[in-house]
């Protein structure tokens, strides 16, 4: 048996990144089955949410206002016409969204990646004050707090995590254009 990998690859084939994602039978690690298995049948998607894209266009093409950005962790996938109404997010003591700026300095990286652009992020940190929801995806939204503004992408955790008091998860989100 196999452990299924959550993979990027760019278009040349090469693997840039892994984390675990679940078992298959029958396939063998490092095999290009596996990686085929992977790449056309149990990928674990992530996206740019409908709301994100109706800001990057605003803003890009009509010269909106740049929003606010804020870090959230979420117990289910809320999928691409999700909002932050309907989207399930994590619950416990001492929980909040942590803000990512839009600049240089919450961005350091921006390069090519495989032949595309990638913005990389720097290290943001969620500590738990007490028990959290189990959490299985990250996502990128528009409001400190509440169910206002917009969810802007998602992002599947490579496995699902339930903290607690003083536990942490640390967050670097890297995105690419494709």
């Amino acid at each position: 048996m196999g452990t299924l990998q959550k993979c990027e690859h760019r278009r040349d084939g090469k693997v840039i990144w892994l984390s675990t994602v679940g078992e298959v039978p029958s396939l063998e690690d490092g095999s290009k089955d596996l990686l085929d298995a992977y790449r056309e049948q149990l990928w674990m998607h992530n996206y740019l949410a409908d709301g994100g894209e109706n800001s990057a266009l605003d803003v890009w093409l009509r010269a909106a206002a740049n929003p606010s950005k804020y870090l959230t962790l979420l117990t289910a996938d809320p999928g691409e016409t999700g909002t932050p109404i309907t989207m399930a997010e994590n619950a416990g003591t001492g929980y909040a969204r942590i803000q990512i700026a839009s600049n240089a300095t919450d961005w350091p990286t921006l390069a090519l990646n495989g032949g595309d652009y990638q913005a990389t992020s720097v290290a943001k940190v969620f500590t738990a004050g007490g028990t959290w929801s189990a959490c299985t995806h990250l996502a990128l939204v528009t409001s400190a707090s509440g169910t206002t503004g917009a969810l802007l992408l998602v992002n599947a955790l490579g496995a699902t995590r339930s903290l607690i008091n003083t536990d942490t998860l640390t967050i670097t989100l890297a995105v690419k254009m494709q």
